[in-house]
Protein backbone atom coordinates (compact mmCIF):
# COMPACT_ATOMS: atom_id res chain seq x y z
CA UNK A 1 0.00 0.00 0.00
CA UNK A 2 2.82 2.36 0.52
CA UNK A 3 4.89 1.08 -2.02
CA UNK A 4 7.14 3.83 -3.73
CA UNK A 5 8.67 4.63 -6.86
CA UNK A 6 12.25 5.99 -8.04
CA UNK A 7 11.28 9.60 -6.96
CA UNK A 8 9.41 8.33 -3.92
CA UNK A 9 5.57 8.59 -4.72
CA UNK A 10 3.21 6.25 -3.81
CA UNK A 11 0.28 5.26 -4.36
CA UNK A 12 -1.83 8.72 -2.71
CA UNK A 13 0.77 10.63 -4.27
CA UNK A 14 -0.36 9.65 -7.65
CA UNK A 15 -4.15 9.82 -6.69
CA UNK A 16 -4.15 13.31 -5.06
CA UNK A 17 -2.47 14.40 -8.42
CA UNK A 18 -5.07 13.08 -11.02
CA UNK A 19 -8.05 14.43 -12.07
CA UNK A 20 -11.54 11.82 -12.90
CA UNK A 21 -13.47 12.79 -15.28
CA UNK A 22 -16.09 11.52 -12.19
CA UNK A 23 -14.51 13.21 -9.32
CA UNK A 24 -16.44 11.07 -6.81
CA UNK A 25 -15.14 7.82 -8.12
CA UNK A 26 -11.64 9.71 -7.79
CA UNK A 27 -12.18 10.51 -4.03
CA UNK A 28 -13.20 6.57 -3.43
CA UNK A 29 -9.89 5.73 -4.73
CA UNK A 30 -8.04 8.07 -2.32
CA UNK A 31 -10.35 6.84 0.53
CA UNK A 32 -9.87 3.34 -0.04
CA UNK A 33 -6.37 3.92 -0.19
CA UNK A 34 -6.49 5.68 3.17
CA UNK A 35 -8.99 3.04 4.63
CA UNK A 36 -6.29 0.25 3.52
CA UNK A 37 -3.34 1.81 4.84
CA UNK A 38 -1.81 4.63 2.69
CA UNK A 39 0.67 6.70 4.48
CA UNK A 40 -1.29 10.08 4.84
CA UNK A 41 2.16 11.69 5.52
CA UNK A 42 3.80 9.99 3.21
CA UNK A 43 6.98 12.50 1.29
CA UNK A 44 8.60 11.85 -1.82
CA UNK A 45 12.10 12.66 -2.83
CA UNK A 46 11.48 16.73 -2.30
CA UNK A 47 9.75 15.77 1.07
CA UNK A 48 6.78 16.66 -0.70
CA UNK A 49 3.34 14.89 0.87
CA UNK A 50 0.07 14.19 -0.73
CA UNK A 51 -1.45 17.19 0.83
CA UNK A 52 1.63 19.57 -0.51
CA UNK A 53 0.39 18.03 -4.47
CA UNK A 54 -3.61 18.37 -3.53
CA UNK A 55 -2.69 21.96 -2.64
CA UNK A 56 -0.57 22.43 -5.38
CA UNK A 57 -3.49 21.31 -7.83
CA UNK A 58 -6.36 23.51 -6.28
CA UNK A 59 -7.88 20.38 -5.53
CA UNK A 60 -9.82 21.69 -2.29
CA UNK A 61 -11.74 19.01 -1.56
CA UNK A 62 -9.15 16.41 -1.83
CA UNK A 63 -7.25 18.59 0.54
CA UNK A 64 -9.75 18.52 2.81
CA UNK A 65 -10.45 14.98 2.70
CA UNK A 66 -6.89 14.83 3.76
CA UNK A 67 -7.12 16.98 6.61
CA UNK A 68 -10.43 15.56 7.79
CA UNK A 69 -8.40 12.13 7.45
CA UNK A 70 -5.13 13.43 9.80
CA UNK A 71 -3.01 14.78 7.52
CA UNK A 72 -0.11 17.12 8.81
CA UNK A 73 -0.51 20.68 7.50
CA UNK A 74 2.75 21.63 9.22
CA UNK A 75 5.16 19.29 7.24
CA UNK A 76 8.04 21.15 5.36
CA UNK A 77 8.96 20.11 2.10
CA UNK A 78 12.87 19.99 1.26
CA UNK A 79 12.58 23.87 0.46
CA UNK A 80 10.94 24.68 3.20
CA UNK A 81 7.19 25.03 1.90
CA UNK A 82 4.13 24.04 3.73
CA UNK A 83 1.09 23.06 2.17
CA UNK A 84 -0.51 26.51 2.26
CA UNK A 85 2.36 27.93 0.17
CA UNK A 86 1.73 25.22 -2.07
CA UNK A 87 -1.77 25.85 -2.60
CA UNK A 88 -0.88 30.05 -3.13
CA UNK A 89 1.81 28.85 -5.44
CA UNK A 90 -1.31 27.08 -7.51
CA UNK A 91 -3.45 30.07 -7.57
CA UNK A 92 -6.08 27.96 -5.61
CA UNK A 93 -8.31 30.81 -3.90
CA UNK A 94 -10.58 28.40 -3.05
CA UNK A 95 -7.92 25.57 -1.44
CA UNK A 96 -6.15 28.69 0.25
CA UNK A 97 -9.39 29.79 1.95
CA UNK A 98 -10.10 26.43 3.25
CA UNK A 99 -6.35 26.23 4.95
CA UNK A 100 -6.72 29.42 6.87
CA UNK A 101 -10.21 29.98 7.87
CA UNK A 102 -10.92 26.29 8.88
CA UNK A 103 -7.26 25.14 9.26
CA UNK A 104 -5.66 27.97 10.54
CA UNK A 105 -2.93 27.35 8.55
CA UNK A 106 0.11 29.97 9.24
CA UNK A 107 -0.06 32.85 6.34
CA UNK A 108 2.61 34.29 7.46
CA UNK A 109 4.70 30.70 7.60
CA UNK A 110 8.36 31.15 5.91
CA UNK A 111 10.11 28.58 3.45
CA UNK A 112 14.13 28.17 3.32
CA UNK A 113 14.36 31.84 1.91
CA UNK A 114 12.03 33.22 3.86
CA UNK A 115 9.01 33.10 1.26
CA UNK A 116 5.83 34.07 2.76
CA UNK A 117 2.52 33.02 0.93
CA UNK A 118 2.38 36.50 0.24
CA UNK A 119 5.82 36.46 -1.36
CA UNK A 120 4.52 33.66 -3.56
CA UNK A 121 1.36 35.04 -4.32
CA UNK A 122 2.94 38.25 -5.73
CA UNK A 123 5.91 36.13 -7.38
CA UNK A 124 3.27 34.40 -9.28
CA UNK A 125 1.04 37.89 -10.28
CA UNK A 126 -2.24 36.79 -8.36
CA UNK A 127 -3.86 39.99 -7.71
CA UNK A 128 -6.47 38.08 -6.39
CA UNK A 129 -4.69 36.06 -4.18
CA UNK A 130 -2.72 38.69 -2.66
CA UNK A 131 -6.02 40.96 -2.07
CA UNK A 132 -7.47 37.22 0.05
CA UNK A 133 -4.22 37.19 2.19
CA UNK A 134 -4.04 40.94 3.00
CA UNK A 135 -7.07 41.00 4.14
CA UNK A 136 -6.83 38.08 6.00
CA UNK A 137 -3.83 39.34 7.95
CA UNK A 138 -1.08 38.71 6.17
CA UNK A 139 1.83 40.15 7.30
CA UNK A 140 3.37 43.07 5.06
CA UNK A 141 6.85 43.62 7.22
CA UNK A 142 7.83 39.83 6.16
CA UNK A 143 11.29 40.17 4.82
CA UNK A 144 13.06 37.02 2.96
CA UNK A 145 16.53 36.24 3.35
CA UNK A 146 17.72 39.16 1.15
CA UNK A 147 15.47 41.76 3.32
CA UNK A 148 12.55 41.91 0.48
CA UNK A 149 9.14 42.69 1.32
CA UNK A 150 6.79 41.41 -0.90
CA UNK A 151 5.82 44.96 -1.66
CA UNK A 152 8.96 46.05 -2.62
CA UNK A 153 8.75 43.05 -4.94
CA UNK A 154 5.55 43.80 -6.48
CA UNK A 155 7.21 47.00 -7.14
CA UNK A 156 10.59 45.63 -8.11
CA UNK A 157 8.79 43.38 -10.65
CA UNK A 158 6.60 46.10 -12.01
CA UNK A 159 3.20 44.73 -10.65
CA UNK A 160 1.07 48.42 -10.27
CA UNK A 161 -2.00 46.45 -9.68
CA UNK A 162 -0.74 44.63 -7.06
CA UNK A 163 1.36 47.86 -5.60
CA UNK A 164 -2.37 49.51 -6.21
CA UNK A 165 -3.97 46.54 -3.81
CA UNK A 166 -1.01 47.18 -0.95
CA UNK A 167 -1.84 51.14 -1.12
CA UNK A 168 -5.74 50.35 -1.32
CA UNK A 169 -5.62 47.91 1.53
CA UNK A 170 -2.86 48.87 3.90
CA UNK A 171 -2.19 52.68 3.72
CA UNK A 172 -1.37 52.95 7.01
CA UNK A 173 1.24 50.48 7.03
CA UNK A 174 3.16 50.64 4.12
CA UNK A 175 6.01 53.24 5.41
CA UNK A 176 6.92 50.33 7.68
CA UNK A 177 6.79 48.07 4.58
CA UNK A 178 9.35 49.41 2.49
CA UNK A 179 12.48 49.52 4.55
CA UNK A 180 15.32 50.00 1.55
Amino acid sequence: MNAKNIVDWSPLHYAVTRESLVKDSHEKIITDLIQHGADLDAKDIADLTPLHYAALHGNTRVAELLLRQGAQSNIPSRSGMLPIHCAVKGGSLETVNLFISIYRMDINAVDHIGWTPLHYAVWNGHDSMVELLLTAGAGVNCEDKFGVTALLRAIQNNQPSIVELFLRLLPETLHQAVQF
